[in-house]
């Protein structure tokens, strides 16, 4: 689950971090400097964003689940993904993560992060 915990660098992806050039958040996942596929997630962008709309934050939310957990597929760990967010409170998002593994047993993770 080290894709879902560490902090991707946002310099590659396209991504742009933020106004200053210096925020490609130093305390992101360091390999990320040396990996062509970069793992880790992208959660953390979202502090700074501005998104007022619920929907679209929560499908944001779920598009960075599943790009940061896209690689155990690409690998073959697992044959499927699946992302569920809700919001648990008005300011905390509530996501769940079940992943299939190529002999069909699944494991199941969630947790709750604090939306801005």
């Amino acid at each position: 689950m080290l894709a879902r915990c560490a902090w991707r660098r946002c310099g590659r992806s396209g991504l742009r971090c933020g106004a200053r050039p210096r925020h490609a958040r130093p305390n992101a996942w360091w390999a990320d400097t040396y990996r062509a596929q970069p793992i880790g997630s992208l959660l953390w962008t979202l502090n700074r964003s501005k998104i007022a709309n619920r929907a679209q934050l929560l499908q944001r939310i779920r598009s960075i689940a599943t790009d940061a957990l896209q690689p155990l597929q690409t690998a073959g760990y697992v044959k499927s993904i699946s992302v569920r967010v809700g919001m648990a409170t008005n300011d905390t998002a509530a996501i769940g993560v079940s992943l299939t593994r190529p002999d069909g047993s699944t494991s199941q993770y969630s947790w709750l992060w604090q939306v801005p």
